[in-house]
């Protein structure tokens, strides 16, 4: 009898050692950040994320977004530049549209049935010891008859300090650009059909292609809203793989 209540006692505490374990695990793992990428993260100590959070019976607003200690110069205030303007123009639209709709309609509210929202979050597509590449996402209704979204980007050469450039990665040349246009006009073509109602959106222009990503064997570039194909369609890819753009002689060193 004895000897069966001390092999209970030993599996209950086996148990119980496990569950801490499992435990213990879990919440060290959630608070770290993650990246969605396959490069080494850096440290969370090089990393801030700034968090704007305002929910009120106008606004609801939730941003996040990072600043990367150990850079300097202005690629930190490039980020937060772009940010901060948002969220201006956001207050400054959706308290105009709600104030000239209470003038034309006295018997409206003070504040909306549901609050104007501004959502801002970002994506890294990699941030390593050598490059960072990141877009940031945003979302906004203000007001009107459909809401708002934009993609902007951010890209760092962390080696030689400088910002990436869409020419750093398909070379600066008219050539160079006319073949990615194509290739790009191609592959909205294929992937919106007849939804293709702005093909100038993918004119061998440098502003064309200037919000991209990119990871060791894949260019991934954004149209904005509106750039190639209607509002419904939103923020539109292609995606390049290092093959397709070496088979153009696109050749980059940022791509290996």
């Amino acid at each position: 009898m004895k000897n069966n209540i001390a092999f209970l006692l030993i599996i209950v505490c086996l148990v119980f050692g496990v569950f801490i374990g499992m435990t213990s695990k879990d919440s060290s793992s959630e608070s770290k950040p993650v990246f969605q990428n396959n490069y080494a993260q850096p440290e969370p100590s090089s990393l801030k994320v700034v968090s704007t959070y305002q929910d009120t019976p106008f606004y609801d607003i939730n941003i996040e977004y990072p600043q990367f200690l150990a850079l300097k110069g202005d690629f930190n205030t490039k980020i937060s530049t772009v940010v901060n303007k948002r969220l201006e123009e956001f207050k400054k639209s959706a308290t105009e549209n709600w104030k000239a709709r209470r003038e034309v309609d006295t018997s409206v509210s003070e504040n909306p049935d549901t609050p104007f929202y501004l959502s801002i979050g970002w994506v890294p597509t990699q941030v390593n010891d050598k490059y960072i590449s990141l877009v940031l996402n945003a979302y906004s209704f203000s007001g009107g008859a459909h809401g708002d979204e934009e993609v902007f980007s951010f890209n760092y050469d962390l080696t030689n300090n400088k910002e990436i450039l869409i020419t750093d990665i398909i070379g600066s040349g008219e050539e160079n650009l006319s073949k990615f246009a194509s290739l790009a006009k191609e592959d909205v073509q294929n992937m919106l059909g007849k939804d293709m109602i702005f093909p100038e959106g993918v004119e061998p222009k440098v502003e064309n292609f200037s919000t991209f990503s990119f990871d060791g064997t894949i260019l991934t570039i954004y149209y904005q809203k509106y750039q190639v194909a209607p509002g419904a369609n939103g923020i539109v890819k292609s995606i390049f793989n290092k093959k397709s753009l070496l088979e153009q002689g696109l050749v980059s060193d940022y791509l290996k």
